[in-house]
């Protein structure tokens, strides 16, 4: 019995200690466990420590380096199966033959010029009003910051004084390819207005360019109410999706208008533009009954008004082979690049014509930049785009490849202040020497 108890005893100790081990293994176990999430607890926290630490170094980086954010491309363009393009076509359907010749020509002195390249991302730009909205943004496939004009919104340059008598108007425009309905609108008028789908104003003179997807119907419109007249004019244009389009406009004595889409004719009004008209300048995303129209949008940039001469086309003659030196702001080039675009043409035949009526005369042909980028990359851009126009005249003018040298002063010679959009465009020029 003696026996019997003893083992009993024994069990029951053995049982005992397996239990209080169980505790200790348990309550060692939740230390353990509170060890390692208090481990990851304090490696999240000293993780989310320098992260902050680093976010807030770039902040005071930025605000003291005076940097500004540059945001993503516009999530709406271009839509997930389409890549913009800077290449720009010319229009499909003009004027009647013979009558759409290129021949625009940008005027001498530039007034105004705005890439919106000092403006932040996602901000209006300083120097214009908007009614209801609008913001630089970025879009993947292109190079400079655009202005997008939301539907319904009028967006008017500050202005302080009339145009003048003699002037020219030029911008980059993109037309979304996302969407059904497109109105892009542009004016010139006694004041910033909204722009009728329909109907052009009596205060102004505006051009809508119309794109309507289900009807397969694109225009150019443009006009001014006159004489009970009330309805827009209209140039078929099959109007380039996703891609810059290039539209001018030129005013003659107050009095004539002709607009130009990459370089070539789509109107031309003896005598519609009136002098009150030019108080101001303004877009607008115009709207109609459809419900579509109301959220559609487009895109502005390179906008540059200059102010030009009573027979500007005259001078390239005189000055270069009278005077023996020509400067010219009307050629340009791609950005950071030497292709010439289309719209350089008229000023670049102009400058043939010359050189071919003085056969044998030797040229000296100066490339000029601004001072955005590198010093040295800014050389040899401007040597590139020297050798560029010498090829478009040998190629197109027959002109002797050894009559022509060239030259680059890249950003050392700057005639205009380059801390200004409008001071960037006159040293962004070609100059021109007879030797």
């Amino acid at each position: 019995m003696r026996t019997i108890n003893i083992i009993i005893i024994l069990l029951f100790s053995v049982v005992l200690t397996n239990n209080a081990e169980a505790q200790i293994l348990k309550k060692l176990k939740e230390a353990a466990q509170r060890g390692v999430e208090q481990g990851v607890v304090n490696t999240v926290e000293r993780k989310l420590n320098k992260k902050s630490e680093e976010k807030t170094e770039e902040a005071l980086d930025a605000v003291l380096e005076g940097k500004k954010k540059e945001g993503t491309p516009d999530s709406n363009f271009p839509n997930e199966d389409f890549t913009g393009s800077e290449d720009m076509q010319q229009p499909s359907i003009l004027l009647e033959d013979g009558a759409n010749e290129v021949e625009f020509t940008r005027g001498s002195i530039i007034l105004y010029s705005d890439d919106f390249a000092p403006d932040a991302i996602g901000d209006f730009p300083d120097k214009w009003n908007t009614s209801q909205g609008g913001e630089v943004t970025k879009l993947n496939g292109f190079s400079e910051k655009w202005l997008k004009i939301p539907a319904g919104s009028t967006v008017s340059l500050e202005m302080t004084k009339p145009l003048p008598a003699n002037f020219t108007i030029e911008y980059d425009l993109i037309m979304p390819a996302n969407l059904n309905y497109r109105l892009a609108g542009f004016a010139i008028g006694t004041k910033p207005d909204k722009i009728d789908y329909s109907f052009a104003g009596s205060n102004s003179y505006g051009f809508l360019m119309y794109s309507q997807n289900d009807r397969n119907y694109d225009s150019w419109n443009f006009g001014t109410r006159k004489d009970g007249r009330s309805a827009w004019l209209k140039t078929e244009y099959q109007v380039p999706l996703n891609q810059k389009i290039h539209v001018a406009i030129e005013v003659n004595n107050h009095e004539r208008i002709r607009s130009y889409i990459n370089g070539v004719k789509m109107s031309d009004a003896p005598r519609d533009f009136k002098p009150d008209f030019a108080q101001a300048i303004y877009f607008h995303a115009a709207t109609h009954g459809a419900k579509e129209t109301k959220s559609s949008y487009f895109y502005v940039s390179n906008i540059v008004i200059a102010e030009s001469g009573i027979d500007a086309r005259s001078n390239v003659m005189k000055e270069l082979l009278e005077n023996g030196t020509f400067t010219t702001n009307d050629i340009h080039f791609a950005s950071g690049s030497d292709k010439i675009e289309p719209n350089s043409a008229n000023v670049l035949n102009e400058i043939g014509e010359a050189m071919k009526s003085a056969s044998g005369t030797i040229f000296v042909i100066i490339g000029h930049t601004d001072s955005d980028g590198e010093e040295a990359d800014n050389q040899i851009l401007s040597d590139k785009r020297a050798l560029a126009v010498k090829k478009y005249l040998v190629d197109n003018f027959g002109i002797e490849s050894n009559t022509l040298l060239t030259s680059g002063k890249g950003e050392t010679e700057p005639v205009a202040d380059n801390s200004t959009t409008e001071g960037k465009a006159q040293n962004r020029r070609v100059e021109f020497r007879k030797l």
